[in-house]
């Protein structure tokens, strides 16, 4: 399920609850008023220490939505009241430099300090960092998303990017919110890709031999597992396609770009 709505029970001091999937807890926003222990002794004693926390609530909040994404949700930002570049996310990266864990997307239709959605139109996080540009090389077209507060990341799987290399001929399996997921080979680990207009040519991506769709762009290429197949290796994120081949920007050159 892509989101869960928060929700106010009838409890006057409980302004909302929502899941903390990472930490496998539900949090529960209460207002500090005369009865906020006697409900907070109450939910200990329902759900169980190690289940439940809680935060501080201002009575004139209002209740948002909290979403979850994965490997094939739909992303955008909005311009006015239209939502535009329509994309898949790829997985998740930690930036020392950021000291902070964010999700990769694709870089082309975004800019730095874009405010991200999701399908169902809530507001999810911003783009800290963007690359679209030839370093070294490498053609980088990549996005840095901070999660907004209540929101995240989480796939059946903890999709990460990886800077390992396949090799040519190895099985890949593409993603995207339109395509799903489709099985794949590369073709390329130095491929070429240029635009006529205007006039670009990119280096140094990965080629795989089945296309991708309109606005699968960023989406993450699992290349492999670990962890005891608890984490799919994210070898590279889509980038362009045409009738026949995905060409895909490495997952090491999107590393490099915001480590």
């Amino acid at each position: 399920m892509d989101t869960s709505t928060r929700q106010r029970p009838d409890n006057e001091n409980i302004k909302e609850f929502w899941v903390d999937e990472e930490n496998n807890r539900v949090v529960v926003g209460i207002v500090e008023d005369d009865k906020a222990g006697q409900t907070k002794k109450e939910l200990l004693s329902a759900l169980g220490e190690g289940m439940v926390s809680f935060v501080k609530s201002d009575p004139q909040d209002e209740i948002k939505l909290s979403a979850t994404i994965h490997g094939t949700s739909k992303i955008y930002k909005r311009i006015d009241s239209q939502y535009i570049s329509s994309s898949t996310p790829a997985g998740k990266m930690y930036s020392a430099s950021k000291n902070m864990t964010g999700v990769i997307a694709c870089g082309h239709g975004y800019s730095r300090s874009d405010i991200i959605y999701t399908g169902n139109e809530t507001r999810i996080g911003i783009i800290l960092d963007h690359k679209l540009i030839t370093t070294y090389g490498s053609w980088n077209d990549s996005s840095f998303i901070g999660m907004e507060y209540g929101h995240s990341y989480t796939g059946t799987k903890n999709d990460m990017i990886t800077t390992q290399t396949p090799v040519v001929n190895s099985n890949i399996t593409l993603r995207g919110h339109y395509l799903v997921t489709k099985s794949a080979k590369v073709t390329s680990t130095n491929a070429t890709c240029t635009t006529l207009i205007p006039l670009i040519s990119m280096g140094n991506l990965i080629k795989a031999d089945k296309p991708i769709s309109l606005g699968d762009s960023g989406g993450g290429a699992i290349g492999g597992t670990a962890d005891g197949g608890q984490t799919n290796l994210i070898i590279g994120i889509n980038h362009a396609a045409n009738s026949w081949d995905t060409w895909l920007v490495k997952g090491g050159t999107v590393y490099n770009g915001f480590k």
